[in-house]
């Protein structure tokens, strides 16, 4: 058993297959039939990726995780096919060599919660994971079950260039917004100890029935807060 959200060193996704890739498989359309209620745990409710537990178990194989939202392993997620990873998880790694085959082959995932429609748009959450660790995703599905937006809303990472310094993203979630709260701690003059840095960005996601998001983000560093930018 294991309770999960742990670190993602990013360089690893970055770096991973530099060799030649392998011959892309065809991607079999998925429809829409996996967004009946059956396969998520979370109906249409306010979230704070905090209350949300995975605790893991491997199958018979001893090579594939299995998920449940409990300690006793009564309550499972569904987890996504081969097919549903590529056409889902395949735009959050946009890098080169990666995309659709990454995410069908190098990572385990599952369905979380559905979220209420905004307009013909259906938010969705997934759990995936790649060598033991993972992260929460918000997609934002269009009437034909294709996502045309994500937000990681939950996990944590270590910086590629120092891992004394750590990443740790939490949300909450309420019909149509989204807000994350990204903290970043790392030692002071050059000691490992107490007391740490934290420099934190605050990100709100408002998510627009064109699929289209206005963003606010306000950073504090060293002390210091700012509002940074507003987009949409």
């Amino acid at each position: 058993m294991k309770r999960l959200f742990n670190r993602l060193p990013l360089a690893a996704l970055l770096l991973f297959s530099t060799c030649s890739n392998p011959k892309q498989k065809p991607t079999h359309a998925i429809g829409t039939s996996f967004l009946a209620d059956s396969n998520f745990r979370f109906i249409n409710k306010d979230l704070n990726t905090d209350c949300i537990h995975l605790y893991s178990r491997k199958n018979k194989s001893e090579e594939i995780h299995n998920w449940y939202a409990d300690s006793l392993h009564k309550q499972p997620y569904t987890d996504l096919t081969e097919d549903q990873r590529g056409i889902l998880l395949g735009s959050s790694f946009p890098a080169k060599g990666y995309g659709a085959e990454f995410a069908r082959n190098a990572i385990q995932a599952c369905f979380v919660a559905k979220q209420e429609k905004i307009g013909t748009l259906q938010p969705i959450i997934v759990y995936w994971e790649h060598k033991g660790e993972g992260w929460l995703e918000m997609l934002l599905l269009d009437k034909n079950g294709k996502p045309i937006n994500h937000i990681v809303i939950s996990g944590c990472y270590e910086d590629d260039k120092d891992y004394h310094i750590t990443t740790c993203n939490r949300s909450t979630l309420s019909k149509n917004q989204v807000i994350t709260y990204q903290v970043t701690k790392k030692p002071i003059a050059d000691t490992l100890k107490e007391p740490m840095e934290v420099d934190s960005v605050i990100t709100k996601y408002t998510m627009l029935p064109s699929g289209k998001m206005y963003t606010q983000v306000w950073e504090r560093k060293s002390g210091v807060r700012k509002k940074l930018v507003i987009s949409q």
